[in-house]
């Protein structure tokens, strides 16, 4: 039942046009149509647990066989698993401490996750054996800079923004790799960009989206002008350069080659003409955790030595070694679901634990 729009573009950091827009915002598609088909499953969903310990029959031996957790009240309970675990909780993003350690790089900046995004799933799994692989790796997207409050995005589709800098200079390839933007965002004095778009790219941005810059607009962290001139007044960027910047940028939609970047020839389709203009800050923000639990293809979770850990399954960020030192956007989704289905399949077929 999950229902998508018609075009398929390239979103930020997904390297070809291979994206397939929901026609809900915001992961709502997904979360009503598989809400539903649980519900219509018998499954029955606790919320307010929070998970401390994985029990397992010896520290570092025998079946896993449940979980420790604390209800919103304080209380302690054992919940038994009669076939297995399966551990779904996300990456460690919101953990400033354990994402600094391992990449010195996002230090001071914030997430676009939930507070709940601490790795404390993954540590209790360490704490039975679990082996974590590529930590180091940790990916960062467009998000409020420092002091700011909104995470404002105008850069959904690569063809047709463009990233400049305080100066109006343009300053990345907007179809590179995550790594490769954030590099270049935090590369600028400023340690943050804008991203500027025409009105055309604009409204073909979701109500979401819109909804967003217009709060954006309210508190002066996003912009919309008649002209780039009087846009980038409002940024309060340099006016000749930005003209200078577009103008120049437009010449390479025309002549199909990228002189300063190497832009893909297929994103330069569409050149920023159309007022009025839109703009809003880019910073970088800590977006997604490629380290996590070393897993095997049937989603087992494997220890230090490459054994198996009986009956204990992973899937989606808490995982590590899928996407290597760079998610590619939009995999996630894929990750989660294909993971998600082998885990939960497998997990289904253990033989029941008295």
């Amino acid at each position: 039942g999950m229902k998508f729009k018609d075009n398929v573009i390239q979103i930020f950091g997904a390297l070809y046009p291979r994206s397939h827009i929901p026609a809900l915002p915001k992961g709502q598609g997904y979360g009503s149509v598989l809400s539903k088909a649980a519900k219509d499953l018998g499954v029955e969903v606790k919320t307010g647990m929070d998970v401390v310990e994985i029990v397992r029959e010896e520290p570092f031996a025998g079946d896993v066989v449940g979980v420790i957790v604390k209800t919103s009240k304080g209380e302690t309970r054992a919940i038994r698993a009669t076939r297995a675990v399966v551990l779904a909780a996300g990456g460690f993003s919101a953990n400033k401490y354990l994402r600094e350690l391992h990449d010195p790089r996002v230090k001071d900046l914030g997430t676009d996750n939930l507070p709940s995004m601490s790795g404390q799933v993954a540590m209790a799994a360490v704490r039975v054996g679990g082996y974590l692989v590529g930590m180091d790796f940790i990916q960062s997207t467009p998000g409020a800079p420092a002091g700011k409050k909104m995470k404002l995005l105008l850069n959904f589709n690569v063809n047709g923004s463009i990233y400049v800098d305080k100066r109006g200079k343009r300053i990345v390839n907007e179809g590179e790799r995550r790594d490769v933007i954030r590099d270049a965002v935090l590369g600028t004095p400023e340690r943050y960009a804008y991203t500027v778009v025409d009105d055309e790219t604009y409204q073909s941005y979701n109500s979401a989206v819109h909804k967003a810059v217009e709060e954006g607009i309210a508190i002066n962290e996003a912009w919309t002008a008649p002209t780039l001139r009087e846009l980038a007044q409002k940024m309060g960027c340099d006016p000749d350069g930005l003209e200078a910047g577009v103008a120049r940028y437009n010449g390479f939609v025309e002549k199909k080659k990228d002189e300063d970047f190497g832009k893909a020839e297929r994103n330069l389709a569409k050149k920023i003409e159309k007022g009025p203009f839109w703009a809003c800050y880019t910073g970088m923000t800590v977006h997604h955790t490629m380290g996590g639990l070393n897993c095997n293809t049937k989603a087992q979770v494997l220890d230090w030595t490459g054994a198996v850990i009986p009956r204990l399954y992973a899937a989606g960020e808490i995982t590590g070694g899928i996407h290597g030192t760079n998610r590619v956007g939009g995999n996630a989704v894929l990750d989660c679901f294909v993971f998600g289905q082998i885990a939960g399949e497998n997990a289904a077929k253990e033989d029941v634990k008295a």
